[in-house]
């Protein structure tokens, strides 16, 4: 067989260039660049850590408040002073004083007026006008020498409810029991009935010196209509006075239209005050049937 060396194995034909060595393909060699140094990190110098916001750390300008508008640790923002507080704090102490002031005022002024007339006459065993005498109205004394009226500081002042108003020619006549230490000798304090066993009572926050007490008794004005309420109406005719409920003295009081004065044996000191009306006239008129009196001070 063509081919054979001198055995019977077949000969292997190889193509041309084979077992040859393939050239190797290059590549072209990089070219070096050298990396470019990177500058040193940025930080705020040693003496502004701390402060806020860290230089650099936050946007570019007209964002934030500019550089050096913080305060250091612990400090406050410009216009946050609290010395900038300090007249609100002032005006707001001032305030409260005057309103303090005001209330305590309020609560301890005296209710009324305290003037109080000087008696014309002092009480007496005889009365000054006949039954069938009309007597006159009663004029109010010189009050330069009158004093104060105690039942005018006082805090609490009862007595027998009054009688409501009556409609007068002109006018509108209310007969409280205010009308008794009003200062006015022409208003008139009345109660519906026979008051005996009533009484009229005066407190105080603090105890008080009591002297005297002046009194006019009965309806001691006439009214526009000219009828004689004097005679008409009851008049008082005997009161007991208490201090601090201890008894103080009884006294008979004069049927007249003028002013009367009772002097205590002794000045007495206390709290509460109560005239007591032991005994009352019967009413010159059935339809006129009220206890009246004009005007009480103590003093």
């Amino acid at each position: 067989m063509e081919g054979s060396v001198g055995n019977d194995e077949p000969t292997v034909v190889l193509p041309e260039g084979a077992g040859q060595q393939q050239p190797t393909m290059r590549m072209p060699a990089a070219t070096y660049q050298p990396t470019q140094a990177l500058p040193p990190t940025a930080y705020p110098p040693q003496d502004t850590y701390g402060q806020y916001p860290p230089q650099g750390q936050y946007p570019p300008h007209g964002q934030y408040p500019p550089q050096g508008q913080y305060p250091p640790p612990g400090g406050r923002p410009p216009g946050n002073n609290r010395n900038n507080q300090t007249p609100l704090y002032i005006a707001a102490a001032v305030l409260a004083v005057v309103l303090a002031v005001l209330l305590t005022y309020l609560l301890t002024r005296p209710d009324g007026n305290t003037a109080a007339p000087t008696p014309s006459s002092s009480a007496s065993a005889t009365p000054s006008a006949t039954p069938s005498e009309t007597p006159k109205a009663t004029t109010e004394p010189d009050p330069g020498t009158s004093g104060t009226n105690l039942l005018n500081t006082a805090r609490r002042f009862d007595g027998p409810p009054g009688s409501g108003f009556e409609v007068l020619p002109g006018k509108i006549v209310r007969y409280d029991i205010d009308k008794l230490r009003d200062g006015d000798w022409n208003s008139v304090w009345r109660t519906p009935g026979d008051a005996s066993g009533e009484d009229i009572e005066a407190r105080w926050s603090k105890p008080v010196w009591i002297h005297e007490l002046q009194l006019t008794n009965g309806y001691a004005v006439e009214d526009e209509a000219l009828q004689d309420r004097y005679q008409a109406e009851r008049r008082i005719t005997r009161i007991s006075v208490e201090v601090d409920g201890e008894q103080v003295g009884t006294y008979t009081l004069n049927e007249d239209p003028d002013v009367q004065t009772i002097t205590l044996d002794q000045p007495v000191q206390g709290k509460r005050f109560e005239l007591n009306i032991e005994a009352t006239t019967d009413p010159g008129d059935p339809n006129q049937d009220f206890t009246a009196m004009t005007e009480l001070v103590v003093r």
